[in-house]
């Protein structure tokens, strides 16, 4: 939440009286993220204080002639508190783009990520469903997987499965048997699904292991001006960085 910096500053100051005191003072009780924006730039206060006085000091100090002390000022009240305005906004900023770096990569991946439902692709027409496809469905993603692990027992070559059962494993959260899945199908010789599951691969590498075949697929599909991830794979190499 953005707080209104100017009045942490006057309530600290011990300049707010009457109505808006009182108003201050509720907002307090009733948010403990401002009460910790107070104690922050209270604390900034201090410090500044401390190190102005420990300056003034150091100068009395080393001054042998007392006539020169009366031409040591001490910073205006309106100098030190824009100083701590500043301090505030650089940690603000500095803490806003970790932040977002952090968030905007999560989101990357999350928004780019393949889902086998938002493909609605089926080799023998979307009016027949297998029964793997069935239970996905019905919601019995557990019963799902059982069933794909069995059918590509006797069908390694059904690549769709061979996706839709990687994908079944990131909802479960399974993480690297998704991985597993998706690898094989990017080594596969799957004209429809290769592309996809290799992508893919990539993004579940980010928040979990980026090992030696993430780095492949992405030199790969950057040094390929062609490839129908290149665009997204300079970014998610842009956004590693």
């Amino acid at each position: 939440m953005d707080y209104n910096l100017e009045k942490i500053e006057r309530y600290i100051r011990k300049e707010m009286s009457g109505q808006e005191l009182s108003d201050f003072q509720s907002e307090l009780e009733q948010d403990p993220d401002l009460r910790k924006a107070v104690v922050k730039m209270q604390l900034i206060s201090d410090a500044i204080e401390l190190d102005v006085e420990n300056d003034l000091r150091s100068q009395l100090g080393t001054l042998r002639n007392p006539a020169k002390i009366k031409d040591i000022r001490r910073p205006s009240s309106s100098l030190r508190w824009l100083i701590a305005a500043a301090i505030m906004a650089l940690v603000a900023v500095s803490m806003w783009m970790l932040v977002q770096t952090s968030n905007s990569l999560d989101q990357f991946v999350q928004n780019e990520y393949i889902n086998y439902s938002d493909i609605n692709l089926r080799s023998e027409g979307s009016n027949s469903k297998s029964p793997g496809l069935q239970l996905i469905y019905d919601g019995q993603d557990e019963e799902a997987i059982s069933w794909y692990r069995s059918h590509l027992v006797t069908e390694p070559q059904d690549y769709e499965s061979r996706f839709i059962l990687a994908d079944l494993y990131k909802k479960q959260n399974q993480i690297d048997q998704s991985k597993a899945g998706f690898l094989i199908l990017a080594r596969s010789e799957s004209l429809l699904w290769k592309d996809r599951a290799a992508w893919n691969y990539l993004l579940l590498s980010v928040n979990s292991e980026w090992d030696p075949p993430a780095d492949e697929i992405l030199d790969s599909m950057i040094k390929d001006p062609g490839h129908a991830y290149h665009e997204l794979a300079v970014e998610l190499a842009d956004q590693r960085n």
